[in-house]
């Protein structure tokens, strides 16, 4: 089968590439998950209902049994084990089984794989057998956003997440492409997979365009744990998401570092994941790509103004925090021309507000700039709460037009985070927000690459996800 450019544009930017298993250790004295009354029974179904398929021992022709490591540690909880037979088998009449026999035959597999009886049975009870953890590990190293100059996650955790990806998604999901599709050449002709009319496709989750690009590692993260495994979302444990999450970042060539990836869902949507041609402007950890120039009126030393970020600019979470004081901005180390700018914006608010209406307070966006000052000649697209995403020319004139409804409806409230779009091309410059094309300038005089800065003016402001690309 041709793998079809249709079926693509609904693939997921995720990706796998093979199994890795780590040492469990001894399991014997592990359990109490389930009583051997609940064992018993699901050995007779399991002989009945499932050894037509399925094997607990490692004799021919059964390649893949039930029992042993490379099985056992595809599973973070009893939780993900069970609601893989619940919502899966038997294979040739899915949910054909009564609970309670869904049930026996996790507290046999249990049993198979080294994990004592207890006094109390297995019952369907989604969040204790989510707590019910099969290999429990260290506490994660609590650390910030980024706290390595490069890593979201470490090896280990890779590790497990490419094991939990070989249980619950390796069905419908390719690792990798096949070598001769990844060339586009051949046909593939998966034996399982989800079936589409006549013809059977197991979707590859890496290596092939046009794949839905997901721009922050929360996206990818609520993408997977909301929606995956298609046939039971939302029933594997938290902690089997995160590790899967890190396994498909690995996969996508984010190397490893020193910190776990944590359930912190502000902190992962300050992770960036840029798009094709993109490149950041700030990476989270610290001021690789920035400089600075603070000081009201005040040029760069020898004058009045300071070069250092000092507490105007600094890092929270992974997202750029400007204090609003002194006056200055942080900008660019390169400078550009024509580009496609993309950030997240949050205005902070401040004690006492009853409404947005309220929200006086300022920062912007300036682009083109080539002599430094504190404000520069400059284009700058506004961020005066009030007129916010129009533009200031500074000693500098533009023609420009700037739709204030179609904004308001657009933008979140204060205190959310709005998606900012600014694109320069042919001496014209648009600038969108949430997808909404607020304002269009038809014309400016600037004509060279210049610095693009990020302001400090009387506003408590968050800025995270900062990336471009040059035209």
């Amino acid at each position: 089968m041709k793998f079809r450019w249709v079926t693509l544009v609904a693939l997921v930017l995720t990706g796998v590439s093979g199994y890795t298993a780590w040492a469990a250790g001894e399991t014997g004295s592990e359990g109490g998950f389930y009583t051997q009354q609940q064992a018993d029974k699901g050995a007779r179904i399991f002989r009945n209902d499932c050894s037509g398929c399925h094997r607990v021992d490692r004799e021919p022709p059964f390649l893949d049994p039930l029992v042993g490591d490379a099985f056992i540690q595809k599973w973070h909880s009893v939780a993900d084990l069970y609601h893989k037979s619940r919502w899966t088998m038997p294979a040739d009449r899915v949910l054909g089984l009564e609970v309670d026999a869904y049930l026996a035959i996790t507290a046999y597999l249990l049993q198979e794989n080294g994990f004592k009886p207890g006094s109390k049975p297995l019952v369907e009870d989604d969040q204790a057998m989510k707590a019910m953890v099969l290999f429990p590990q260290p506490e994660p190293i609590a650390s910030p956003v980024m706290a390595t100059e490069a890593g979201l996650f470490t090896v280990a955790q890779a590790e497990r997440g490419e094991a939990y990806f070989a249980g619950s998604c390796s069905l419908c999901h390719l690792a990798e492409l096949p070598p001769a599709l990844a060339q586009g050449v051949g046909d593939y002709k998966p034996v399982d997979g989800v079936r589409m009319g006549s013809e059977m496709i197991k979707l590859p989750l890496s290596g092939m365009p046009p794949l839905l690009h997901r721009n922050n590692v929360a996206e990818l993260y609520l993408k997977t744990k909301t929606s995956m495994p298609m046939e039971y979302p939302g029933a594997l444990s938290d902690q089997a998401y995160l590790d899967i999450t890190a396994y498909l970042l690995k996969v996508k060539g984010h190397p490893a570092g020193a910190a776990e990836l944590i359930g912190d869902i502000e902190a992962m949507r300050a992770m960036t994941l840029p798009e094709p041609g993109f490149k950041p402007l700030f990476n989270g950890r610290d001021f690789t790509c920035l400089k600075f120039l603070l000081g009201n009126s005040c040029l760069p030393p020898p004058g009045c103004g300071s070069t250092k970020p000092g507490t105007t600019f600094g890092i929270d979470q992974g997202s750029l925090h400007i204090s609003g004081r002194p006056s200055g901005y942080a900008y660019t180390a390169e400078k550009y021309l024509n580009f496609t700018l993309r950030l997240e914006m949050r205005y902070l608010p401040y004690e006492g507000m009853r409404s947005d209406g309220d929200y006086y307070t300022n920062t912007g966006i300036l682009m083109f700039v080539t002599e430094h000052q504190v404000w520069p000649k400059t284009l700058e697209v506004q961020g005066l709460y009030k007129i916010a995403l129009s533009m200031l020319p500074i000693d500098s004139v533009a023609k420009f037009t700037t739709d204030y409804p179609a904004r308001n409806r657009a933008m979140r409230p204060v205190g959310e985070w709005n998606a900012l779009e600014i694109v320069s091309d042919a001496g014209q410059v648009r600038v969108s927000v949430n997808g909404q094309l607020v304002t269009t300038v038809t014309e400016h005089e600037f004509k060279q690459p210049g610095h693009i800065g990020f302001q400090s003016e009387g506003s408590e402001v968050l800025l995270r996800n900062i990336r471009i690309k040059p035209h």
